[in-house]
């Protein structure tokens, strides 16, 4: 993803408005030995914001002792405020 559609992302998702609540995240990590090697990572989460609920998806990859974000994704239904802030 570019720079630009990051802060796409996030402009819409501020619409959602202020956190009322976390649900925690859950996940599993991924030690894979041999051919492909390396450590994997995938966690979800839910949280309540003032303007709906959001399920969040990510995929991490650890590199050089660093983690990193390999995919994100965002589930919701339209908040009530603002119908037309889908990211499809």
């Amino acid at each position: 993803m570019s720079p630009q559609q990051i802060a796409t992302v996030f402009e819409q998702l501020a619409h959602f408005g202020k956190l009322i609540k976390y649900g925690g995240a859950t996940g599993r990590v991924a030690i894979n030995i041999g051919a492909g090697a390396g450590t994997t990572a995938h966690c979800e989460a839910e949280a309540v914001f003032a303007n709906g609920q959001i399920h969040f998806r990510m995929d991490l990859i650890r590199t050089d002792g660093s983690w990193m974000i390999s995919s994100f994704s965002v589930d919701w239904p339209h908040p009530q405020t603002t119908p037309d802030t889908r990211l499809l």
